[in-house]
């Protein structure tokens, strides 16, 4: 059996600002450099030889290759770099922050640019500081295969034939790639098969390590991230946990637990009873009015909809 071991790299600065960072070169926050070591100690109590290793251009992802191989002995020397491995170029996002611009657009908007899968931004000008063709780390790629915006698809287009004949042509031995939410998100479209739909819901936390599965046939047979305590963590409002558990499956996630308010990072909301509340007979009328309740306060980003015959049953959104 084989191992690959995805890391999307650890905490930003722009990510600690909530900014659209895409292709600009960006330091490791102070939490991200200890997400990183965290995954270097996990990888290491794994006790086995890795072969190769993988990186995008950008600094970020480097840099936690990097602490991960202090963390585990290992020269520096022995990353392989491929700009084709960069996160998603955000065009003319780039540089904003995600809160502004819901103010500005809307959340619905918002989220559609950051997750629909063949929905780019509008493109970046070229005279812009942050445009790749402007950043020294991207002097020696070929200035027509910079891009000036990307959606998830095209993401996947330039990430997938380099990962088919660099990195799974050796997947019969150990191989970690540091690199980022969209490159990695699109790796596992890749590797599990899923379709557009689920691919724009798939969640790729930070300095966690994926490790990933195969036989001597190439079949990815099972995965699991490392830092079990870092699983995302839902609570629910309404709606039973074991269906709660059936929609999160079905929509593609595999690695959560179940929390309180406090510690959870999305919140599942039934809204089957406060469509109809003119119907609801006397003993449900306090289920309703606590969901409205629930759907007043909190207002995170919905992550995805359940519906039935059209009717909406529930929602989750995220609060954390």
């Amino acid at each position: 059996m084989s191992h690959l071991i995805l890391v999307r790299h650890g905490q930003s600065e722009w990510n600690l600002q909530k900014r659209f960072t895409g292709w600009v070169d960006v330091e490791l926050a102070a939490e991200g450099k200890l997400e990183a070591c965290k995954a270097g100690e996990l990888i290491k109590d794994l006790n086995i030889k890795i072969d190769y290793f993988f990186s995008s251009y950008q600094k970020r992802a480097i840099e936690t290759l990097q602490l991960i191989l202090n963390t585990i002995r290992i020269k520096n020397d022995v990353i392989r770099r491929a700009w084709e491995l960069n996160e998603r170029h955000y065009g003319a996002l780039t540089g904003l922050n995600k809160d502004e611009m819901k103010k500005v657009y809307g959340k619905k908007r918002v989220h559609e640019l950051r997750r629909s899968w063949d929905m780019p931004p509008e493109p970046l000008n070229k005279n812009n500081p942050y445009h790749p063709i402007n950043i020294e780390t991207y002097k020696d790629i070929p200035r027509k295969k910079i891009p000036d915006t990307e959606s998830l698809k095209n993401t996947y287009e330039r990430v997938i034939p380099y990962f088919k004949e660099n990195i799974f042509t050796k997947i019969d031995n150990n191989i970690l790639i540091s690199a980022h939410g969209n490159s990695i998100r699109a790796i596992c479209k890749y590797l599990f098969n899923l379709d557009e739909n689920k691919i724009t819901k798939l969640e790729i936390p930070t300095g966690n390590p994926l490790m990933l599965n195969f036989d001597e046939n190439k079949k990815l047979i099972s995965g699991k991230y490392l830092d079990k305590e870092r699983a995302i963590t839902f609570t629910t409002c309404g709606i039973n946990q074991d269906v709660a558990k059936y929609y999160l499956k079905k929509n593609g996630y595999s690695n959560f637990k179940f929390g309180n308010l406090i510690n959870s990072n999305y919140i599942i909301m039934t809204n089957r009873v406060t469509l109809n509340n003119t119907n609801l007979d006397h003993e449900n009328k306090w289920k309703s009015e606590n969901l409205i309740n629930c759907f007043d306060k909190y207002k995170g980003e919905d992550v995805f909809k359940v519906t039935r015959n059209g009717l909406l049953l529930s929602v989750i959104k995220k609060i954390n």
